[in-house]
C-alpha cells in the first residue's frame, strides 16, 4: 500500500467487504470444480454454518454524537458488516471466539476518531481535487487488483455499493490524508531507522530458527521497510490528531 487511506475506516471496511466477496467467489468458483467430491461438499457446508451472524438488535439509531454531529446507524453497520466479515473469517481459522460487543465498540470509537478528524480537516479548508481523489483510486485499484476505474466501479455496483457514496468516502479520505501530512511531516526514514528495522527483523528470525542464509538481505528488504516505517509514522501521527481533538470535543458514544 502506498498511501494513507487505508487509516480511514471507510475504506478499511469497503476492503472488507470486497475481499470477503471475492474470497467468496472463489469458493463458489472452487466448489462448481469438485461437484463430484460430496465429502468436501459437505466440509465446506459445515464451514459456512459455522460462520456467525453480525448481531446489530442493540445498536441505536444515533450511535455517537460529535460535537453535534450524528453517526447513524445506517453508516456504522455498513462498517461494522465489513469489520465482521473479516474478522469472523479470522477467527473461524483460529478457532477463537469472536467478541462482537469489542468489535462494535472499536468501530464506534474508530467513526468517532474519523468524524473529529474530517471536522478539523472541513475547519482548516482542506479541499478534495480531482487530482488527489485519481491518487487514492489508483491505490484501491491496485489493491483490489483491477486495472481501471469501471471494473472498480463494477465491483461495488455487484456488491449492491452506491457509487456517489464511494465517492464521497473517497473525498472524506482525501481530507484526512492531507491532515495526517500536516501532522506527520517528512515520514521518510533514516538509513538508521532502516537498519534498526531490519536488526529487529533479523532477531526475529534468529528467534524462529530461521537459517540466516534463508533472510531476505536489507537491500532486497528495503523498499517494505520504507513503506512500512513511513506508514507507522503516520498512523502515529493520526492518533496524536485524534487524541488531541477529543480533549476538547463533545462526545456521546451511546454504544458504551
Amino acid at each position: 500500500m502506498k498511501k494513507k487511506w487505508i487509516l480511514s475506516i471507510l475504506l478499511v471496511g469497503l476492503l472488507a467487504i470486497l475481499g470477503a466477496c471475492s474470497s467468496s467467489d472463489n469458493n463458489d468458483n472452487n466448489g462448481d470444480k469438485g461437484n463430484n467430491n460430496n465429502e468436501n461438499s459437505e466440509e465446506a457446508a459445515d464451514g459456512e454454518a459455522d460462520m456467525p451472524e453480525p448481531d446489530l438488535d442493540d445498536v441505536p439509531d444515533v450511535v455517537a454524537e460529535v460535537n453535534g454531529e450524528s453517526i447513524e446507524k445506517d453508516e456504522f453497520e455498513d462498517i461494522y458488516e465489513g469489520q465482521f466479515q473479516q474478522m469472523a473469517m479470522q477467527a473461524q481459522m483460529s478457532g477463537e471466539e469472536l467478541d462482537q460487543d469489542d468489535l462494535k465498540s472499536q468501530v464506534a470509537d474508530a467513526l468517532i476518531d474519523q468524524e473529529l478528524a474530517l471536522q478539523d480537516a472541513k475547519g482548516k479548508d482542506y479541499e478534495a481535487s480531482d487530482e488527489d481523489v485519481d491518487e487514492v483510486l489508483e491505490d484501491l485499484m491496485e489493491q483490489q487488483g483491477v486495472d481501471s476505474k469501471d471494473d472498480l466501479f463494477d465491483m461495488l455496483e455487484d456488491q449492491d455499493m452506491d457509487k456517489d457514496d464511494f465517492m464521497d468516502d473517497i473525498k472524506k479520505q482525501v481530507l484526512i490524508n492531507k491532515l495526517i501530512d500536516e501532522e506527520a511531516g517528512d515520514t521518510e526514514p533514516s538509513d538508521d531507522e532502516i537498519k534498526d528495522f531490519y536488526e529487529q527483523y533479523k532477531e526475529q528470525q534468529e528467534q524462529a530458527d530461521v537459517d540466516e542464509d534463508e533472510m531476505e538481505s536489507l537491500e532486497d528488504m528495503k523498499p517494505q521497510i520504507v513503506e512500512q516505517l513511513k506508514q507507522q509514522k503516520e498512523n502515529e501521527a493520526y492518533q496524536t490528531i485524534v487524541e488531541k481533538l477529543r480533549d476538547d470535543a463533545e462526545i456521546e458514544n451511546h454504544l458504551s
